[in-house]
């Protein structure tokens, strides 16, 4: 079984990755924002430096991109219309959404918006062997639903 441990070299993670690493049959890949020490390794413990600002997909777009690829993809008239994180924040509680997916939406589109992932990496492959879906396929997949 292979496992990602994000945080793997704060405390916690830490911890975690020695404990997955002594069970048999488990392949840790350690995940950190911090450069892995040069050195040897754990032989089932691969270390990646990550961040969660790193995009991973085979395309990095836009909101407004996604919204007309959805739109060309589902065969509907979809417009994306550009919120601050404010007003997002605002129209979300109004509809009932729980404070947590509030700020976890709000902070996510804003990080789409200004732009921060849009250097792609290779990390999907390297973690999870199989290349990342286009976003056209993931909206394929999704379509009628």
């Amino acid at each position: 079984m292979r496992i990602a441990v994000t945080g793997a070299r704060g405390r916690l993670g830490g911890q975690v990755v020695r404990l997955l690493a002594a069970r048999p049959g488990c392949q840790v890949v350690a995940l950190s924002r911090r450069q892995p020490p040069a050195g040897p390794q754990l032989g089932n413990v691969s270390e990646v430096r990550a961040d969660y600002d790193d995009p991973t997909g085979p395309e990095s777009l836009t909101l407004a991109a996604i919204a007309s690829l959805a739109g060309e993809t589902w065969g509907a008239s979809i417009k994306y219309v550009s919120l601050t994180p404010a007003e997002h924040h605002t129209e979300m509680a109004r509809a009932g959404e729980q404070l947590w997916w509030q700020y976890a939406y709000s902070t996510m589109f804003e990080a789409i918006r200004l732009q921060r992932w849009s250097p792609l990496s290779g990390q999907v492959l390297d973690l999870t062997g199989r290349s990342p879906a286009a976003a056209r396929e993931v909206l394929a997949q999704h379509s009628g639903q």
